[in-house]
């Protein structure tokens, strides 16, 4: 199995793809436009194993996307690239919108000319708004930007 992991450089990213490079049969693509929130000592350890490929790019460089999809074929997308820090959407809302909205638009359409079956959407609060006390979000859950 062939994985795109948008944003693999974060924090939370870099923990997937080290976990599904666990798995003996996943290779795994990470894009990642390396950005205030990347860095590339989190997957220092494994930068070298065969099955992992980083490809510098930003998700809202449709060329770029293009090119990977039309190259590298996956059978997945978990796309956890994102702008997240809600100080920064107060100060200025704009990259949040290119990043969150549109570089999500351009995954999910080269996801759907490239025929990728599976595709993950990750993202915060900041995106899919509050749960509250109890509960679990699942796929019909309303997205509820919150800043």
């Amino acid at each position: 199995m062939h994985v795109l992991v948008t944003g693999g450089l974060g924090f939370i990213g870099s923990h997937l793809v080290r976990r599904l490079l666990s798995e003996p049969n996943v290779r795994v693509t990470n894009l990642d436009a390396l950005t205030y929130a990347g860095n590339l000592a989190n997957l220092d350890d494994i930068s070298r194993d065969p099955r992992y490929r980083w490809e510098h790019a930003s998700i809202t460089d449709e060329t770029a996307v293009e090119r990977i999809f039309e190259s590298l074929r996956f059978d997945a997308v978990m796309h956890l690239a994102a702008e997240s820090h809600v100080d920064r959407s107060i100060a200025g809302g704009m990259p949040f919108v290119k990043t969150n909205v549109l570089g999500t638009e351009v995954l999910l359409e080269a996801a759907r000319r490239h025929q990728v079956s599976r595709f993950l959407h990750v993202s915060t609060d900041e995106v899919y708004g509050s749960l509250g006390p109890e509960g679990l979000f699942t796929e019909t859950s309303p997205l509820s930007p919150n800043s």
